[in-house]
């Protein structure tokens, strides 16, 4: 008699052991999200950073090709959802030509950057003519940046 109601008895689960399991699961995932945000941020920063570094480059190479001085602008709008890098001639080099013919890049509204100078221009030899720095922060996790020199 006591074999048949211990064999009942432990055939079900519990109301009890199944929250203890979820809450379990709850504190692992409270663990893995903050990493999983951070790998994002991380993400998003690689490729902003690498946008940045081929603007540098299209817009030296573009002055060393066409030999006339071009300006990367990093324009901060507001109300825009993110800001942009937009591409000028110099009004030094030929008032006709306005526009380069170089795309703008629209940054992630997750990425922000700050820079000393409003713009860099790049000389007919592909040197910039003032070099400064542009430091690119995470907007999602603060801690995450990145800084590219302009020289």
């Amino acid at each position: 008699m006591m074999n048949r109601e211990l064999k009942y008895r432990h055939q079900g689960v519990t109301l009890v052991e199944i929250l203890m399991v979820l809450g379990m699961l709850t504190v692992l995932a409270s663990f893995s999200l903050p990493s999983m945000s951070n790998a994002s941020a991380k993400t998003d920063m690689r490729s902003a950073s690498e946008n940045l570094q081929y603007s540098i480059r299209i817009a030296r190479n573009t002055a060393r090709m066409s030999e006339l001085p071009i300006i990367m602008n990093l324009v901060d709008e507001p109300g825009q959802v993110g800001q942009r890098i937009t591409f000028s001639a110099s009004e030094r080099a030929n008032k006709n030509l306005v526009d380069p013919g170089l795309p703008d890049y629209q940054f992630n509204g997750n990425i922000k950057f700050v820079s000393e100078f409003p713009s860099y221009e790049f000389d007919h030899r592909g040197m910039v003519k003032t070099p400064g720095q542009i430091t690119l922060v995470s907007m999602t996790d603060e801690s995450v940046s990145t800084q590219i020199l302009v020289q």
